[in-house]
Order: C-alpha cells, then sequence, then structure tokens
C-alpha cells in the first residue's frame, strides 16, 4: 500500500493532510483484511485498499457518515465487485500455505479438509452475501451497518447474513 503517497498526493493543506493521514492509518489495514477476505487475491486487495481511500476522501459526503468504517465498506465492496466482474478467472480457487492452517487444531487431515470446505463454501458464496457474512463475522457490524455498506434495507443484509451462515454451517458439518 502506498499510504504516504496518498498522505502527500491527496490532502491539500494541514487540516486535510492530518485528516487523511489519522484516516489511512486507522483503517487501511482493517480496510486491506477486509478486500483480501473478499476477494481471495493479495494483489487486488492491496491495489484497491488505495483506490477506496482515494474515493473516500474524493467525495465529502463520505466523511460526514457517523462511522467511516460503513462508508469505506461500502466503497470497497463496490470497487471488488467492479474489479471482479472485469476478471476472467476469479481469484478464489487458492490452495491454503501449510503455514496458514498449522496448528493444534489442524494437525490431521480431517480438520484440514473441513476448513478448506467452509472457505470453498465462503468463496462459493454470492458477492453481495460474501462481503455481509464477511462484515458481520470478521469486522462485527449490525444489520444496520451492512445495509448501508451494501446499500440494501436492514431486512435484506440480515437475510444475507442469515442465509450465508446456513450455507457455511452446511459445509462444516463432517460427513
Amino acid at each position: 500500500m502506498n499510504s504516504e503517497r496518498l498522505v502527500s498526493r491527496e490532502a491539500p493543506g494541514r487540516n486535510g493532510s492530518d485528516m487523511l493521514a489519522g484516516t489511512v492509518q486507522r483503517y487501511a489495514s482493517r480496510l486491506f483484511v477486509f478486500l483480501y477476505r473478499l476477494t481471495g487475491d493479495i494483489h487486488t486487495a492491496e491495489s484497491l485498499v488505495d483506490d477506496v481511500l482515494m474515493e473516500f476522501f474524493r467525495h465529502p459526503g463520505h466523511r460526514a457518515r457517523a462511522n467511516p468504517l460503513v462508508a469505506l465498506y461500502g466503497i470497497a465492496a463496490q470497487f471488488a465487485a467492479r474489479r471482479l466482474s472485469n476478471q476472467k478467472v476469479l481469484p478464489f480457487r487458492r490452495s491454503l500455505p501449510d503455514s496458514a492452517v498449522a496448528g493444534p487444531l489442524t494437525e490431521d487431515s480431517a480438520c484440514r479438509q473441513q476448513l478448506a470446505s467452509v472457505l470453498d463454501r465462503l468463496f462459493a458464496l454470492p458477492f453481495p452475501q460474501r462481503a455481509a457474512v464477511l462484515m458481520h463475522k470478521y469486522d462485527c457490524l449490525d444489520y444496520v451497518s451492512i445495509a448501508r455498506a451494501l446499500q440494501l434495507d436492514e431486512v435484506a443484509a440480515a437475510s444475507l447474513v442469515r442465509d450465508g451462515y446456513r450455507q457455511l454451517c452446511g459445509a462444516a458439518k463432517p460427513s
């Protein structure tokens, strides 16, 4: 991520620069993790972080929201959907490196297979549903925040999260 470049190039004046630097410092890593989980590709996530932050600071309406993370996730979901729809081959079918799943709970092959099954199911979810589940599970956003980020109503966001968990739980059941 080129956070230093963002701060020096995009924020004119002392106050804008301080605000941009604080936002980049506060949200860039969370945004990267969200985009990586959403796209499944580290390079795509890195390039999207800069794009999302630039878009966030171009429009004052985004900064006026009470929770900037919701605005950032909304922009990130739109950018990721646009980027993935332009790609011919989706980067989702990644094999897990041993270091990513090594640990006491993943020593046996049955546990590794179950984890791989859940990850396959996660990346098989439709894009808005995957985004909603990731925001709910890893960032503890409530349905109202998820609805704002994905530009849905609260009932639709709750339905996306509930149905996504239901599909993931089906993958987690031992066979």
